[in-house]
């Protein structure tokens, strides 16, 4: 599986993630939608990708999509409860 290839299954796209070194998260359909779950999407107040089909995106945007929603302090309910600041 490469980067640029487009996916076949959702477990394509955990094993990518997952080669990649992010574990403790899958990728499930939905109603005209995916979303990411997991323990590492557990603080995410957002976990939906609006894709029709798996294949309208490839591994490696699959991958930056995860890291853009993860990254994103919007999406972390952790982060929004305590005003902007990280609960470490």
């Amino acid at each position: 599986m490469k980067p640029n290839d487009r996916p076949k299954r959702t477990v394509d796209v955990k094993c990518f993630l997952t080669k990649n070194g992010i574990r403790e998260a899958h990728l499930v359909k939905g109603q005209g939608c995916f979303c990411f779950e997991g323990k590492a999407t557990n603080n995410w107040i957002s976990h939906t990708v609006e894709v029709l089909f798996l294949s309208d995106l490839t591994f490696d945007q699959w991958m930056r999509t995860f890291k853009a929603m993860n990254d994103n302090p919007a999406n972390n309910a952790i982060i929004r409860k305590s005003g902007g600041k990280s609960a470490s």
